[in-house]
């Protein structure tokens, strides 16, 4: 999908920045491949969770897969780091380039979210910190693993140059993906979350934390 996605952007003027995923799944250094088909100028690592392990053998062999990106910056790019996860956060000693941190659990990460609030299912805010100010954002998904991707998008605006108010407006636009913390409501008032799509232990230990903090006033949560 990535190279098909780059030949299509080829034929195209119109568009000033493309977000492009790079993937792995086996230990064939894939992502290094698609990170010399298009160098990064900024790359984001969300995580590294075990996930592939099948074909990657250990959680340390995704970690080393994933660094592929990191090692495939552009000279002089950014690095977008999870500080909360400590694979992730070690990946800053294979670039020379700019690092830009976020964290929930970390206080010294760049890009943090302070005095989170979960008021329901699709209904949560918290503080906004950026090196050039703070901002309350009000955010439509639940659950931390939705606010760290929030923070990594947050980091990436504030490196192509948003203000706090423009990326904390921005957020507040997010919906979730088909079949990714998608809410069905019932008539008789009873909500259905499918979190199902290419789910792993990782994915769904998060959902059932969302539930237990999104349900507080439901009188019964099932898994």
């Amino acid at each position: 999908g990535h190279p098909l996605t780059v030949l299509n952007l080829a034929k195209d003027d119109s568009y000033d920045v493309a977000v492009l995923e790079m993937g792995m799944s086996t230990p064939m250094n894939e992502i290094a491949r698609l990170a010399r088909i298009t160098p990064p100028e900024l790359a984001v690592e969300l995580n590294v969770l075990p996930v592939h392990v099948e074909h990657l053998g250990s959680i340390e062999n995704v970690a080393k897969a994933k660094a592929e990106l990191i090692e495939g910056l552009k000279p002089g790019g950014t690095a977008v780091l999870n500080a909360d996860d400590p694979r992730v956060l070690a990946m800053r000693s294979l670039t020379q380039g700019p690092v830009m941190t976020f964290g929930i659990d970390d206080p010294d990460a760049d890009v943090r979210a302070e005095n989170i609030a979960f008021e329901g299912f699709g209904d949560t805010a918290f503080d906004l910190v950026l090196p050039a100010g703070t901002a309350r954002v009000l955010f439509p998904l639940n659950g931390k693993h939705n606010i760290l991707n929030a923070l990594a998008a947050a980091a990436v605006g504030y490196t192509f140059g948003m203000t706090v108010n423009e990326i904390a407006a921005s957020l507040r636009t997010v919906a979730s993906p088909s079949q990714r913390l998608e809410r069905w409501r019932g008539k008789s008032g009873f909500t259905v979350i499918n979190d199902s799509y290419n789910s792993n232990p990782a994915a769904l230990l998060s959902m059932v934390k969302t539930l237990v903090e999104g349900g507080r006033r439901a009188s019964r949560r099932i898994v």
